[in-house]
C-alpha cells in the first residue's frame, strides 16, 4: 500500500490509500533501490549506501571508493551483501561491499567489456552483469567469465537472472530479451526504450521505460 521513490534530492514515500505524500530531502540520489522486507537500500554513483525502514529517514554510510569511480548500478542479496559496477579511470569495474561496508574492487573483469549498465547478483559468489554493445559478464566462484554471444550487439539496460544460465535483459531499443543456456530469444517489444527489469518469477516480470 506505499512506495518508496528516489528523487535526485530527496526520498518520497507515497501512501495512496491514505493520500500520503512525504517527502525526506537527502544530499544526492540514488542509481539502484532495493527492498528487503520493510528495509530499504539505496546505492549512489559515488558509491555512498543509503538504508532504512519504510517511512523513516535514511542512514548514509560514505562511499569508499577513489575519487575517479562511478557507479552505474549496484545489486545485493541482502542489506550487506551487494555488488556494483560502473567505472574507473575509463575502464569497467565491479566492486564487492565487504563486512566493514567498505567496497572493494574485484579484479578479472574483461577490459573489452562495454559500458557496465547493469548487474544482478545471485549468491555471495555468483552474479550477472550486462552492459553496452551485448556485453554480458558472469561471476562464479571460479571469477569472470566473458559470455558475449557472436552477432549479438544490442546496448542492454537492465537484467534480471534467475541462474547464471537463465536471464532477461532489457535493451535501449525496446527489447526484453531471454538467455538460456547460451540462446538468445526476443520475448517482448516495447514501443520505445526500455529502462529496468525485475519480477519474482518468469512469468510476473516487469519492465518499465520511456513514453515515446
Amino acid at each position: 500500500g506505499a512506495l518508496e521513490l528516489s528523487t535526485l534530492g530527496a526520498l518520497q514515500r507515497v501512501e495512496p490509500a491514505a493520500s500520503c505524500d512525504v517527502t525526506r530531502p537527502v544530499d544526492g540520489g540514488v542509481v539502484s533501490l532495493m527492498s528487503f522486507g520493510a528495509r530499504f537500500v539505496g546505492v549512489t554513483a559515488r558509491g555512498d549506501i543509503w538504508r532504512w525502514t519504510a517511512g523513516s529517514d535514511p542512514v548514509i554510510t560514505g562511499t569508499t571508493l577513489p575519487a575517479a569511480a562511478t557507479i552505474t548500478s549496484a545489486h545485493g542479496i541482502s542489506e550487506s551483501q551487494l555488488i556494483a559496477v560502473g567505472v574507473q579511470g575509463g575502464q569497467p569495474r565491479a566492486w564487492l561491499l565487504d563486512a566493514n561496508d567498505a567496497w572493494v574492487r574485484q579484479d578479472g573483469v574483461p577490459h573489452g567489456a562495454g559500458d557496465l549498465t547493469s548487474v544482478w547478483m545471485l549468491s555471495p559468489t555468483d552474479a550477472v552483469v550486462v552492459g553496452t554493445g551485448g556485453t554480458l559478464l558472469l561471476h562464479s566462484g571460479r571469477g569472470w567469465f566473458d559470455a558475449r554471444s557472436p552477432g549479438v550487439t544490442d546496448d542492454f539496460t537492465s537484467v534480471r537472472a534467475f541462474s547464471l544460465s537463465r536471464l532477461y535483459v532489457t535493451t535501449s531499443t525496446g527489447l526484453v530479451r531471454q538467455r538460456s543456456r547460451g540462446d538468445w530469444r526476443g520475448v517482448f517489444t516495447a514501443p520505445a526504450p526500455l529502462k529496468a527489469l525485475s519480477g519474482v518469477t518468469e512469468d510476473a516480470l516487469w519492465a518499465v521505460g520511456n513514453a515515446e
